[in-house]
């Protein structure tokens, strides 16, 4: 499985720190340049944006998110039938080199025919118990209905086609994965426990604190956005979002 990590060119230290993890459990990667938001002009902001200045988003995260549609669109190139994505502030479960054929197996024979998303990460998720699909006597694959993050999750290529086409120029935040589910747009799948997890000891160069303060300001703007999406993807939000909400199975954790 091809594996991209997710770099700022003059991140040096993280890159270095995911050589090293790597090397410890003989993994290969290819390290892919992230966007620094903050570093692009007007004119590409207005190019790359969809709705700017207008639109709420910090630089930190139009940057996160260009990352993330750029790689998708790497993927469509290259026709690769699924990929790891990485940020490189992630760091790796022992026990990936175990379990990384196993998954990469269930990727082929039980996601093909469908836009998949399976994160890996520690995230929060809201997601059902019952019918996971077993890797080990303890990891477990979850179909899933909502999360966030994007430092560690398997795209395949359906999936990398949806993305790209709903993302570009950008719209949302990269990781709004329960409103990419409730759109119609990609099968959202969570491992649980995760194989990955952040790296506290750096903070993050390509988002930024401003989410947090302009939470509400985008949410309101987001509900507008949507009205003016196709109108199947409206009928696939109303549809899944009452999904959600009815399951009784629904669990919320890591």
């Amino acid at each position: 499985m091809k594996i991209f990590v997710v770099n700022l060119k003059n991140s040096l230290d993280r890159k270095q720190n995911i050589i090293q993890q790597c090397e410890k459990l003989d993994i290969e990667v290819e390290f892919f340049e992230a966007v620094y938001g903050k570093e692009l002009s007007e004119e590409q902001l207005k190019e790359k944006v969809f709705g700017y200045p207008d639109i709420i988003l910090s630089k930190g995260e139009i940057g996160c998110s260009l990352s993330h549609i750029e790689l998708y669109k790497e993927i469509v190139k290259r026709k690769l039938p699924y990929a790891l994505i990485l940020e490189d502030d992630t760091t790796f479960s022992e026990k990936f080199p175990l379990l990384i054929e196993k998954i990469k197996q269930i990727m082929q024979n039980n996601f093909s025919d469908e836009p998949a998303v399976l994160l890996l990460n520690n995230a929060k998720a809201r997601y059902i118990n019952s019918g996971a699909i077993s890797l080990s006597e303890n990891f477990k694959i979850h179909k899933a209905f909502g999360s966030y993050c994007t430092d560690s999750y398997i795209v395949n290529l359906k999936a990398a086609e949806n993305l790209y086409s709903l993302l570009y120029p950008v719209k949302f935040e990269a990781d709004r994965w329960g409103l990419f589910y409730q759109l119609g747009v990609v099968n959202l799948y969570k491992l649980i426990p995760s194989l990955f997890k952040i790296n506290g000891a750096y903070i993050s160069t390509i988002q930024d604190e401003e989410r947090e303060r302009l939470f509400i300001t985008r949410k309101q703007q987001v509900t507008k956005m949507i009205k003016n999406l196709p109108v199947k993807m409206r009928f696939n939000l109303l549809l899944n979002r009452t999904k959600v909400n009815l399951n009784p199975f629904m669990r919320k954790g890591t």
